[in-house]
Order: structure tokens, then sequence, then C-alpha cells
């Protein structure tokens, strides 16, 4: 028995909704147009120490700069309760 055939149907359904919002809202950008091009760039710079130069793997932390921006969303601003985007 799991913990939905408890609930009555209309329950779960509310249930359902507020948790797809609370993850949705946990995915709305936080990072500003600033924040977004000094990533892509500190993120190339960073990713191109893996092919040219010292050729050290502390270069894929760019491609995870990168993809923040790309993403407009930074997980760990996230988990700190930080943002760089304006409140409008």
């Amino acid at each position: 028995m799991t913990w939905s055939q408890d609930l009555p149907s209309s329950d779960v359904a509310v249930f359902e909704t507020t948790r797809f919002i609370r993850v949705f809202k946990m995915f709305t950008s936080n990072i500003n147009s600033l924040d977004r091009i000094l990533r892509l760039v500190v993120g190339a710079v960073l990713l191109s120490l893996v092919f040219i130069g010292p050729k050290t793997l502390w270069g894929y932390i760019g491609a995870v700069l990168m993809l923040t921006a790309f993403i407009n969303f930074c997980p760990l601003y996230a988990m700190v309760g930080f943002s760089t985007k304006s409140k409008k």
C-alpha cells in the first residue's frame, strides 16, 4: 500500500500540483546577464585548459560554468537562496 492509496484522489491531485509548482519554482532563473557572460567567458577559458596548456582535468569545471550559463540557473545559488537576478 502506498501513501497515495491512503488519500482521496482530490488530495493526491492537490499534493502533486503543489509539488510540481515547488520544483518548477526551484528551477527559475537566478543568474543575471553579467553573471551569465562571466560564466561563459571563464568557463571557456577553463575548458580550454583541458586541450591547450597544462592539460589539467580542473578545466572541466569550465563545462559546469558554461552549462549553468546556458540554462540560466545555478543550483548552488538555489541551495543557499542567492540570486544575482533583480526582482521586478
